[in-house]
Formats: structure tokens, sequence, C-alpha cells
């Protein structure tokens, strides 16, 4: 399976610490060009709703986090191209474990998956899934935990996710993370194989926000009920298939 890193041209010490990381797991990779809207020609803000950012969210993206996106689309195409699966990775990361074991299992069950996040942000409730070693399990977590540090992902589930993404109004992993909407289920290694380090990301932060008046707080309250209800509903529909999905990983 091809790795990709996703890592700004200039950010060359950023270059330099994960590519020593990935030689020493003996990670063959290729390094992706992260866009930058700034300078880069890319048509992301035709595809982006900073209206509905404002209204739902009540901050804008910054052009970081644009970039991001723009980023994860255009490896989401490359996918596509490739009609293979890949393994996404940003240049921010730290590894706690050993990724080989993890590499051949998700190399194994990729296809049935669809996506496979090595880590997240956020440490939720889950649902457990698999046994994948003595000390780590897959898992789908009750509510988006964030972070695209870390993924694998199927032609099929990046075809899905360029479909969905025509246009959005929210940072890529917040995008992900509503299951309920691509009708993709994020399942992730609990706990994270791989996580963010603690170096500020050159590729995107967070966040630009503005001053909220009443009717913009009212309208972020109604989306995030109406986003909790609908992820209520796509984690019932999903519990009733879960020991289907549980057998195919055995088989």
């Amino acid at each position: 399976m091809k790795t990709f890193v996703i890592s700004l041209e200039r950010s060359q010490d950023r270059r330099a610490s994960v590519q020593a990381l990935l030689e020493r797991e003996k990670v063959k990779f290729w390094f992706f060009n992260a866009i930058d809207i700034k300078t880069d020609d890319c048509n992301i803000a035709l595809k982006y709703n900073a209206i509905k950012t404002l209204r739902v969210k009540g901050y804008r993206l910054t052009n970081a986090e644009l970039g991001c996106f723009a980023s994860h689309i255009c490896l989401w195409e490359k996918c596509v191209e490739l009609n293979e699966p890949i393994f996404i990775l940003e240049d921010n990361i730290q590894l706690n474990d050993s990724l080989h074991r993890y590499i051949e299992y998700g190399e194994k069950n990729i296809e049935m998956l669809g996506v496979l996040k090595f880590g997240a942000i956020f440490d939720f409730k889950f649902l457990a899934i698999d046994k994948v070693l003595a000390n780590r399990s897959l898992v789908k977590y009750n509510k988006g935990a964030c972070g695209t540090s870390s993924y694998m992902i199927t032609p099929l589930a990046a075809k899905n996710y360029l479909l969905k993404s025509e246009f959005f109004f929210e940072p890529v992993d917040n995008f992900m993370d509503k299951e309920w909407f691509t009708g993709q289920p994020l399942y992730t290694l609990n706990p994270s194989v791989i996580s963010r380090n603690s170096s500020i990301s050159t590729i995107g932060s967070r966040k630009d926000k503005s001053k909220q008046h009443f009717l913009g707080k009212l309208h972020a309250e109604l989306y995030r009920i109406n986003v909790r209800v609908r992820q209520l509903v796509f984690n019932m529909k999903f519990n009733k298939k879960v020991n289907s999905i549980r057998i195919g990983l055995n088989n």
C-alpha cells in the first residue's frame, strides 16, 4: 500500500523529522506537497461555504484549514486514480507503537472497512469491534473524535468523500466525522497508534473565531442538536449490523 505524507514543501525541518521516523519503521512513502491557498492555484474556495461556517460554527475557516482540506481532497483523487487503497499521513505525527503489525492489519481489512484511522484526538465513548493486539482494539466512536493525521482509505470511500465534499463548510476532520452525512463509518485503532506531536502544525491551526450575536448562537445550537440526533440514529443502525462486521474481520 502506498503511503503519502502531506507536508508543505517549505517545511524542511518537519519533513526531515517525519522522514527519519518512517525510515526507522522501514515504511516507504512519498511526500505530497500540501496546498497553500495563498500561493497555489487552487479552486477550494469555490467549494467552501463561508457563510454557513459562520452561521453554524461561529467562526471562519483559516486559509491553513482550507489548504488542509484541499490537500486531503487531492489525495482522495489520487486514491481513485490509482484504484487502490492508500495510507495518508500528516507531517506532525508521533508513533506510540511500531507500525508494521497495524499496517498489516489495515492492509488485510481495509476493503471491508473503507476508512481506518490509526488514532484520534479525543478519546470519547466507543463501540469495540475487534481485538487487534492484546493492548489495542478496532473501535467506532459514538461521536466524532477528530483528527486526520493518519488513516487508510479505499477508492470507493475516497470517491464517496469527493462526492460529499463538493461543497463544504467544516474542517476536513469534522467533515469525515459526520458519518450520518457521508454514510462511511470511521473505524479507529484505540489507543492511538499514531498521535499528533506537540509541535504547531504548519498545515493548519484553529480557529479564526468571530463574535456571534444571539441569532448566530441559536443557529449553532440548533445545528449541534441536529448533528447529535443524526449521529445517534446512525449509531443505532450501525449497531444492528456490527456482528456481521465482526464475523467478516475474523474470516
